[in-house]
């Protein structure tokens, strides 16, 4: 596993509580968004698409739902 994947997933890990079955589905999602704001920082840092760079991470973060 990517090593900032292990990172992302220690990070929703520790804001959690596994005291139920609802707080492990929180974990998960809250692994999830971390994983699609990764990507879409990703874009914005990494490639030059005259502007629309902001664009391409916006609509990222807008198809899976993450604001």
């Amino acid at each position: 596993m990517n090593e900032r994947i292990k990172e992302l997933a220690q990070q929703a890990l520790f804001e959690s509580d596994f005291d139920d079955e609802q707080n492990i589905y929180i974990t998960m999602e809250m692994f999830a968004e971390l994983i699609v704001r990764e990507c879409a920082q990703y874009v914005e840092d990494n490639f030059d698409f005259c502007g629309d760079e902001f664009i391409a991470a916006e609509k990222l973060k807008e198809h899976f739902g993450v604001e």
